[in-house]
């Protein structure tokens, strides 16, 4: 990438939970690349790239940062994450801010702290664009209360959906245990 083309002013972020996911990752990539194009900025990491540096569990490609394998709901276990939201509160020269959906960013447990961190960075003077959707920068006495409750319920949304999912998985370990089937794991007698 050059700095002609506005590379060095924007950052991305990616996340895959599980290495079943990998195809994600690739749409993910296609996403952000839309979405940089619509701002007049290149993210230019091939598919290639993205799937070599997965393979070789790196956490940034370029301009990029990625968690391969690991949930959204833990931040502090997510170095690719913990490098992006730093740069984009502390690096003077990015502009913009790019992550493909708020799930993607995270699935916490207190939603409306990333609501906040969200603040943070338009704050800092970041132009933010969470899918199609661009929050521009915000500055103080501005009324953003709207952004920061779509961005609550979003991130609530994506947590809900952990939840639905693991009672799911259980329902179907239970069931599968009454009918005498096996539930997947390690037998404890091996």
């Amino acid at each position: 990438m050059s700095a002609e083309n506005g590379s060095d002013r924007a950052i991305y972020y990616l996340r895959v939970s599980t290495d079943r996911q990998v195809d994600g990752a690739d749409a993910q990539l296609v996403q952000l690349q839309a979405a940089a194009r619509a701002q007049a900025l290149d993210l230019a990491v091939t598919p290639q790239e993205l799937k070599e540096a997965i393979k070789a569990r790196m956490h940034q490609v370029g301009c990029l940062y990625l968690d391969f394998g690991i949930s959204g709901y833990f931040d502090s276990t997510r170095p690719g994450y913990q490098n992006f939201f730093a740069r984009a509160l502390n690096d003077r020269i990015v502009t913009h801010v790019f992550v493909p959906a708020r799930d993607r960013l995270a699935r916490p447990e207190d939603a409306s702290e990333f609501a906040s961190r969200e603040h943070r960075i338009r704050a800092a003077g970041k132009t933010l664009i969470v899918g199609a959707k661009v929050l521009g920068p915000s500055k103080r006495g501005d009324n953003n209360t709207a952004d920061a409750v779509v961005a609550a319920m979003e991130y609530g949304q994506g947590r809900a959906y952990l939840d639905a999912l693991a009672h799911k998985m259980v329902t179907v370990k239970s069931n599968k245990a009454k009918a005498a089937c096996w539930t997947g794991g390690r037998p404890p007698y091996a």
